[in-house]
């Protein structure tokens, strides 16, 4: 046989291995369909295998580079080794997807999850997967008798291929289509994502594919069949451990766990979800609608501030005078990511897996929360969450859909508002006028009782109004936020005009952290506003004070609106209802601006760097912060806020990271 039908059989050969890796991925989410989730749809089983194709092509594609350019190098394609590390890959593709579906059958996590969050304590691991092991030595002999057999076929393979010799280096042209070959593999890891378009950027920039580029259910466990295990370890586990950017625990859990639980008012003990406990429902409201909208940079004083034109946003102002009045709720993060995370999870913003930076990490998509959608679902209950922005968009959108909303993100939002589209979209992403109109727009096309969580952006830097839109308080800072303001009241108008329930929904507004702020205080820069507002609540205003002063944060916000709700539900979160005539909490606040995390609790702030595990002291007056360390003054007191930061923290990270916070459903 001559060298090019040689070739040609050599390659067929390959490709079957290709093909054979495929098959693998495809059998491996069919089963975990078939054994984690209720039976979904034909076109939701198709969304599922096509999703995680994407993903499946990227590993294939990086582990073929990887053999190919080993062979350009040096110079030879033997049948031997060509096979011999194709079947080599398979091995290592069929091992990973099959222990991590035993792993998330035993765990409800993907396997990295729990082998990273012990990489810094090797034994730990063996003490996770001792039990396992012990309890099923039919399956390890499996996973032995699975290698050994692969590894007779794979020998039995390349004894009928050695024979094969091909040259990559002559002639001359062949190593170029050898390298155009492994480049056109390359552009199967990437993907285009949305950005914001600022100072001369393009809108979209090219990043490596991730699972949470894939995730378009509503469904968690859907979308946790899409992603590929061995793609997450390469692209994501492996930086973040070679990065060294996690802060290291300085609390074992024995003693992280009781103590958080003490602060937080649960039992003590270690259980399968140590924070899960009951809301008890006030009743009596008849709540059956809720709109949560989080303002961008909304800060308390911005609220509360007026300008010779009047109110900068007079109708916020209003539902705050017929609501109940929250000015002192903190921020739990200086960022929009950190925000919306406390706020939707009532948990605190840890970096629980990357340790690096403002973003909602990829695993953060592996966890089961408490959301709102898992706490108030019932018949005919729908779920809606809307983001305008155009940064970050993907993860915004997977992160909501996980937590069991149906999310509209910056591209489906422009894809529905048509022609109108580019008009209504700026730098940043959508006009929240525009976002708040499709959003109303969903909410009174079908008369079901409803969720929304609504995030806006146009109050962001670079503070742009919308041409046409009016500007009583110019085009800078404080005229988006009017701009904002006005949005909100067509909103709420036009659910006031069209939803017949309108007198049963609930209307909270929060800003997600300050912005513009108008003195130099420290804690001004840390608070936020939230208003309790709409028909049930001006109903009902005799029952609290129409303005509480109370110390609060992110995390309460969840936990305060499902007591206001009928009837009693489950609830693992850190925060506590701002409502409750008794309080059994008393963990403080945790923190932040731009550069720095506090707790703030007796009137002391305790300034903590988590890297270094340094720790300042200071004390707080209203919204005073004083520079001076009290440490030396108070070591007691230094010491225990210490020791309750770091439980609250550490035990927040963990339970995130071993996905422990609430009981997962198919």
């Amino acid at each position: 046989m001559s060298d090019g039908p040689r070739a040609i059989r050599l390659a067929a050969h390959a490709l079957g291995l290709v093909g054979l890796n495929m098959l693998i991925f495809t059998l491996y989410r069919l089963l975990f369909v078939g054994w984690f989730a209720r039976m979904p749809g034909a076109e939701e089983l198709l969304t599922v295998l096509l999703r995680g194709l994407r993903l499946d092509a990227a590993v294939l594609a990086l582990e073929l580079v990887v053999v190919g350019a080993v062979l350009l190098l040096t110079r030879y394609v033997r049948g031997a080794p060509l096979v011999g590390g194709l079947w080599a890959v398979t091995t290592i593709n069929l091992l990973v997807v099959g222990i991590n579906l035993m792993f998330f059958r035993e765990r409800n996590q993907h396997l990295w999850g729990m082998l990273f969050h012990h990489l810094a304590e090797p034994y730990d691991i063996w003490v996770a997967l001792k039990p396992f092991l012990l309890d099923h030595p039919a399956t390890v002999l499996l996973l032995a008798a699975v290698i050994g057999g692969l590894g007779v076929l794979a020998a039995r393979h390349a004894r009928r291929l050695r024979g094969h010799r091909h040259d990559l280096w002559r002639p001359w042209y062949v190593p170029l289509l050898a390298a155009g070959a492994l480049l056109v593999l390359a552009p199967l890891m990437g993907h285009w994502v949305t950005v914001k378009r600022v100072s001369g950027r393009a809108d979209a920039e090219l990043a490596w594919i991730a699972s949470r580029h894939q995730m378009v259910f509503d469904n968690y466990v859907l979308n946790q069949a899409v992603v590929n295990p061995l793609w997450d370890l390469l692209q994501e586990y492996v930086p973040i451990a070679l990065s060294h950017a996690r802060p290291p625990y300085r609390l074992p859990a024995s003693e992280a766990l009781p103590l958080a639980q003490r602060l937080l008012g649960v039992p003590e003990g270690e259980r399968p979800y140590p924070l899960l406990r009951t809301v008890r429902g006030l009743g009596g409201l008849g709540i059956r609608n809720v709109a949560l909208i989080q303002v961008e940079s909304l800060g308390a004083t911005l609220l509360e501030h007026d300008e010779p034109q009047g109110p900068v946003m007079p109708f916020l102002r209003g539902l705050a005078a017929e609501g109940i009045y929250f000015p002192r709720v903190y921020q739990s993060f200086p960022s929009t990511d950190g925000a919306v995370f406390a706020t939707v999870t009532s948990l605190h913003w840890t970096h629980a897996f990357s340790g690096r930076g403002v973003r909602l990490s990829e695993s953060v998509m592996g966890t089961y929360f408490g959301s709102l959608p898992r706490l108030i679902d019932g018949p005919g209950m729908r779920h809606y969450a809307f983001s305008g922005f155009r940064h970050r968009t993907a993860e915004f959108v997977s992160f909501t859909r996980n937590l069991g909303y149906r999310t509209s993100g910056f591209e489906a939002v422009l894809t529905r508002l048509g022609p109108r589209g580019p008009q209504d979209a700026g730098p940043l992403g959508i006009h929240d006028g525009p976002l708040l109109r499709e959003a109303a727009t969903t909410l009174t096309a079908s008369p079901d009782p409803f969720d929304l969580y609504l995030m806006t952006g146009t109050s962001h830097s670079p503070w742009q109004v919308p041409a046409g839109s009016p500007m009583p308080l110019g085009d800078g800072p404080l005229g988006t936020f009017r701009y904002v303001d006005d949005s909100i009241r067509a909103f709420v108008d036009r659910l006031r005009a069209e939803r017949r329930d309108f007198d049963h929904t609930l209307i909270v507004v929060t800003g997600d952290h300050t912005g513009p702020t108008f003195g130099g205080q420290r804690i001004e820069r840390m608070r936020v506003p939230l208003i309790l507002a709409g028909p049930p609540i001006a109903r009902a205003r005799g029952r609290w004070p129409a303005r509480s002063e109370l110390p609060a944060s992110e995390v309460d916000i969840l936990p305060t609106i499902l007591s206001l709700l009928d009837g009693d539900r489950p609830y693992a979160g850190m925060g506590r209802s701002l409502l409750e005539p008794a309080r059994p909490s008393t963990a403080g606040i945790i923190s932040g601006d731009t550069k720095e995390t506090f707790y703030l609790k007796d009137g002391f702030a305790l300034r903590y760097h988590l890297h270094s595990g340094r720790a300042a002291l200071l004390a707080v007056e209203g919204d005073e912060m004083h520079p001076a360390d009290l440490s030396a003054e108070h070591p007691e007191v230094a010491a225990r806020l210490t020791r309750e930061f770091l439980a609250l923290y550490e035990t927040a990270d963990r339970l995130i990271r071993e996905n422990r916070v609430f009981p997962p459903r198919p």
